[in-house]
């Protein structure tokens, strides 16, 4: 019993920073805004460990926040065992040099230590870890007389002197060039080495925080909270790391995390929505893009028609503000458009907005070479969404039980992470999250809907009760739908950048992820309302429902389908 308490003991004192349920609220204009939210995380003694995430995540505000120069709505910072309430045994190094440009080197770097020391002591300090940081001889230089790279070493001396419990850096290297910046990078590693210090860095560069860290926590954005945490097992630290397999694979993990934020933090939440507006509601998914540039355009407005566009993370979240009357006009797959009908003919189809032909699929590990292959392994996929439907298709297709399969329940940006990281072993997604993760170095696409091309047809439903009160606005969305489409094929370089902003997504990404998906104009609707395709769409899609937890439809395609605005449309 005494080893075991005196082995709790070290574990306990192990444990120099704690971050405790961390939120953060700034109260704007438009009323409260959560800036991070119920963040907690340890920070071991002598350990090195970063803090990345997208500009906006709330990084600063939670460096402010553990140096106690900022006090969090809720929660607490704890340094060994005592609660931070204000500056004092934490070492702070900001991205801008904050030097004092009226002393000299020397004594900017005195200016951080203890007063209670003697002057010739202060002096032997800060000689020493200007000696660390390589500015001997630059004692009586003034801070102008430097460059920004010498200038932020006096920043470190000047921290380092005061003898921290712990150092904490926000972005420091972050107004250097590239070349400074990387000679920086192994200063710090060195002194790191050296001093023993514990450091918690934070940044936005991946690179640096895996070439620098034994521990990478991942901020996730509105409100900023820790999404990921990666160990980082790296043995040599030198500049050919960085261009190691191990190191790669863990920057694209990372990347990977971040990217799927980025991609949330453009989307609109479901909440406050403006008064009388007919609300669709969509998610980060290329072929919804043409609503985000009809928004954007203010071709809604130029109709005469108060739309609001509502995006959420997943389909899950969609689909019951969809069924509680939140939203009014939801774009989704014919699939989902019956489950939405399932107990109740609440809703109609009333236009075929795309076809996916190749954004939608399943990418695996490189030696699995077919579905059938799939037996044993772990698939990431968000179930009751378009995806998971297409997995039930494609097992089915090659006689592969569904309980032969470990499925693991992820909404679709997580599942491509998990997929990454090696943490299963195939993934179904949807872009913009089927792109990155097919490059991952393990990875290869199995299959998707272009070899597929009858399974995910996406529809526009709309929910009966408007249909019946606003039948005008309606028609005036489906014309909005058509002249956005048109807008795309005229002026495509204008439109890719609008839209690819809006998902999150850089210009050449959306470019390559766009073509996968086929939007259909006012002919197209009108050919595939009195096609047999559309048909065998409707068919195929109710023995998907049938072969998916043996859901039986009983509305027919012409109690689900109203063909009459396709047909009225100007």
């Amino acid at each position: 019993m005494v080893i075991k308490n005196y082995f709790l003991m070290l574990k306990k004192l192990d444990k120099m920073l704690e971050i405790k349920n961390i939120s953060h609220t700034f109260q704007t204009g438009r009323g409260k805004l959560d800036v991070i939210k119920d963040i907690s995380l340890s920070i071991q003694d002598k350990q090195f460990t970063s803090i990345v995430g997208t500009s906006g995540c709330g990084k600063t505000t939670l460096f402010k926040i553990i140096s106690g120069l900022l006090k969090p709505t809720q929660g607490k910072i704890i340094l060994d065992g005592k609660e931070i309430t204000k500056p004092g045994e934490i070492g702070l190094v900001f991205q801008h040099y904050t030097l004092f440009p009226w002393q000299n080197v020397l004594q900017n770097v005195i200016f951080g230590i203890d007063d209670k020391k003697s002057v010739k002591e202060k002096e032997q300090i800060a000689k020493k870890y200007l000696g660390l940081v390589g500015l001997s001889g630059f004692e009586k230089n003034y801070p102008h007389e430097l460059s920004g790279g010498m200038q932020q070493r006096v920043a470190i001396a000047r921290a380092l002197a005061n003898n921290p419990k712990i150092l904490l850096m926000d972005e420091p290297f972050g107004a250097l060039d590239t070349q400074t910046r990387s000679l920086m990078q192994e200063l710090l590693l060195n002194i790191w080495k050296k001093e023993k210090k514990t450091i918690l860095f934070i940044t936005h560069d991946i690179d640096e925080a895996l070439f620098l860290s034994e521990k990478v926590y991942v901020m996730g954005t509105r409100p900023g909270r820790i999404k990921d945490l990666v160990n980082v097992n790296l043995k040599k630290r030198n500049f050919d790391l960085k261009f190691s397999d191990e190191f790669l694979n863990l920057k694209r993990h990372i990347s990977y995390v971040i990217r799927g934020e980025s991609i949330k933090a453009a989307q609109i939440g479901l909440q406050n929505p403006r008064e009388n507006a007919i609300k669709i509601s969509t998610l980060p998914w290329p072929g919804y893009a043409p609503f985000y540039l009809a928004e954007a355009k203010e071709m809604f407005e130029k109709e005469g028609v108060n739309v609001e566009i509502l995006s959420t993370e997943n389909d899950t979240d969609r689909i019951s503000s969809f069924l509680e009357g939140r939203t009014d006009v939801i774009p989704l797959t014919l699939e989902m458009a019956w489950l939405c009908n399932q107990t109740k003919l609440n809703s109609h189809v009333i236009l075929v907005i795309n076809h996916s032909r190749g954004g939608d699929g399943l990418v695996v590990n490189k030696e699995i070479k077919n579905v059938k292959d799939l037996v044993g392994k772990k698939i990431a996929v968000e179930f009751d969404s378009p995806v998971h439907l297409f997995l039930v298709y494609l097992l089915n297709k090659h006689r592969t039980p569904l309980n032969k399969v470990q499925l693991v329940n992820m909404k679709c940006a997580d599942s491509g992470a998990a997929f990454i990281s090696g943490k299963v072993d195939a993934a179904m997604l949807w872009e913009p999250y089927l792109t990155h993760a097919a490059k991952s170095k393990h990875a290869k696409l199995l299959v998707t809907t272009k070899e597929e091309p009858k399974v995910l047809l996406d529809v526009l439903l709309v929910r009966k009760e408007l249909i019946q009160k606003r039948r005008q606005d309606i028609t005036k969305i489906i014309n909005v739908w058509y002249k956005s489409v048109d807008y795309i094929k005229r002026n495509r370089t204008d439109s890719l950048t609008v839209m690819a902003n809006k998902l999150g997504l850089t210009v050449s990404e959306f470019s390559e992820q766009i073509n996968k998906v086929k939007f259909m104009n006012k002919n197209e609707n009108i050919k595939m309302m009195n096609s047999k395709l559309l048909i065998e769409f409707f068919n195929n899609s109710r023995k998907l429902l049938s072969d998916y937890k043996n859901i039986k439809i009983k509305s027919s395609m012409s109690e689900l389908l109203d063909k009459s605005f396709v047909r009225k449309g100007k």
